[in-house]
């Protein structure tokens, strides 16, 4: 019998204690039973049930047991599950005998973050009303409704990191390489890639930028998105890191950046002639950034004997730490910068617009000179009295014709119109 469908039909009172007896082959005969025949009212009541018991109890672990599989990558799936699965079953006895449950109190119109219907995202709501036996009714904010919501300590933190450095220290190489893919070859990148992995807070989401000389001026648009900054450096050249020294200041003098976690990979320490690492705090000037720290690395597992240094990952866990340390203040830092960058491109699409706007008017001026200059020459200017009559070569506005037409332009359908005329015109097509 399929383990979503055992789960189920036994409903037990710990999901991991049953995955676990569940995938165990010496106790897994147990769980075979032929199915049963019921009625349509008893059928309706335990589907009723199985849904609650489904979203409240088991797509939770699922999805928890689904991130460790699709990270971890494991030859046997169902070893991995029974180990995973043991290793819970422990933290909840621990955290059982020697921590009291944390109490947590709602009230109503209080706002929260909830599974609805047990999904693995978490959706915002308010609470609406609190029943009797402590659970509590929330309205989401997308107008849904879901009652017999039980109170949980729960938080996750989704946040963005920020892969940059000059051209050929070997970003996209790392990124590839955390995401499992340890054969690809790479040329510099001139561009953004994005990648997202589940942690056991939440999410991380790498921006891997490209580290062309053109391309570091587009750096900046994406620095208010990012809660920490991973900085790689081709430690096998003292000028590529001279010139990385560089690079990072001026990166992190930006006002949104500043005083942000910074992890410095110094990438590429299987070369004979790499520069000391000792020798790397000053050669980047590691004492302007107080939260930071410089862990040397090979993020090519091809030239260090097919395996991923382990220094990567350890050097993420800081990285992870110092965010999550300090992630309600950088979190509001980033929603607070977010809020400004997008006054300012607003800002900046108007003044673009604008400048347009103007650039046509001037090209419409310049064409209607040219258009009319000709016909004003071509008039006789032979006799004294045609020279006398300055109305004739005057054009007069076609809006009002009483003014001087100075102007062609849209508004008017291009016929020509006085700077009075042409002004109400645009403003009322506007």
């Amino acid at each position: 019998m399929p383990l979503i469908e055992s789960l189920l039909l036994y409903q037990p009172e710990s999901v991991y204690h049953f995955i676990h007896d569940f995938v165990d082959e010496q106790k897994a005969g147990r769980f075979s039973h032929p199915p049963r025949s019921v009625g349509y009212a008893k059928k309706l009541t335990n589907r009723r049930k199985m849904a609650d018991f489904m979203s409240t109890s088991v797509i939770p672990v699922m999805d928890d047991l689904a991130k460790q599989i699709l990270r971890e990558k494991p030859n046997s799936v169902k070893a991995f599950i029974k180990d995973v699965v043991a290793a819970r079953i422990a933290i909840e006895s621990e955290e059982t005998s020697n921590q009291p449950e944390a109490e947590v109190h709602f009230c109503v119109n209080d706002r929260v973050l909830c599974r609805y219907k047990g999904r693995p995202k978490f959706f915002p709501g308010t609470i609406t009303a609190i029943d009797d036996n402590g659970s509590f009714t929330v309205l989401y904010d997308d107008g849904k409704t879901e009652s017999n919501e039980q109170p949980k300590v729960t938080r996750t933190m989704d946040i963005v990191l920020l892969i940059i450095g000059i051209d050929g220290a070997g970003k996209t190489t790392l990124l590839s390489t955390l995401q499992g893919d340890l054969d690809k070859e790479h040329v510099p990148s001139a561009g953004f890639t994005s990648a997202t992995f589940q942690t056991e807070t939440g999410s991380a989401t790498f921006y891997d930028l490209g580290g062309g000389p053109t391309f570091r001026n587009v750096w900046k648009e994406y620095y208010a998105d990012v809660h920490g900054v991973i900085f790689v450096v081709d430690s096998s050249s003292e000028n590529a890191v001279l010139q990385a020294a560089n690079v990072l200041e001026e990166s992190m003098a930006n006002e949104v950046m500043a005083n942000k976690p910074l992890l410095i990979f110094a990438n590429k320490r299987d070369h004979a002639d790499a520069i000391a690492e000792q020798e790397m705090p000053n050669l980047l000037r590691l004492n302007k950034f107080p939260s930071s720290t410089i862990v040397p690395c090979i993020a090519k597992p091809a030239v260090n004997g097919g395996a991923v240094d382990e220094r990567l990952e350890s050097g993420l866990q800081w990285l992870f730490d110092q965010v999550h340390n300090d992630f309600d203040a950088l979190h509001e830092r980033v929603q607070r910068d977010l809020v400004q960058k997008k006054k300012l491109d607003q800002q900046r699409r108007e003044e673009q617009r604008a400048r347009v706007s103007r650039w046509k008017e001037e090209r419409e001026l310049n064409q209607m000179r040219a258009h009319d200059k000709p016909s004003i020459e071509e008039q006789p200017s032979s006799t004294s009295s045609t020279a006398a009559k300055p109305e004739e070569t005057v054009i007069y506005c076609s809006n009002c014709s009483t003014a001087p037409a100075v102007v062609k332009c849209a508004a008017s359908k291009w016929m020509p119109v006085c700077e009075d005329c042409a002004t109400a015109l645009r403003s009322q097509n506007q």
